[in-house]
């Protein structure tokens, strides 16, 4: 993955669909003390808030993903993502990572639009 030119990327929100509450890879009470910490979703399994910085939580010093850090070693990285659920991750997601592409659907470009 270092070595990577390209990165393409989602994000997870914390929809009650969504994967990393479907599949139990943290506790629904972890999640709830993500939000309250004002984390808005994830970004390869690392906790952001709204301006896409980390959240200072245990679930972020147990990540076993690609360091956040890091994505800016990737010369193009592809954010691929959308609904409204995900509006907030995604805005975070720009904010703080540099993004080369974007691909989405109608709803979520207007949402990011429509600050």
């Amino acid at each position: 993955a270092r070595r990577a030119n390209i990165a393409v990327l989602s994000v997870g929100s914390f929809s009650t669909d969504s994967p990393i509450a479907n599949y139990g890879f943290i506790k629904p009470s972890e999640l709830e003390e993500l939000q309250a910490a004002g984390a808005v979703g994830d970004i390869l399994c690392h906790f952001i808030d709204a301006e896409g910085r980390l959240v200072d939580h245990e679930v972020n010093r147990r990540v076993c993903a690609y360091p956040l850090q890091d994505l800016s070693d990737i010369p193009a990285i592809i954010l691929v993502s959308g609904g409204q659920e995900k509006i907030a991750i995604m805005r975070a997601a720009l904010a703080n990572t540099r993004i080369s592409v974007l691909i989405t659907d109608e709803d979520a470009a207007k949402g990011l639009l429509n600050r």
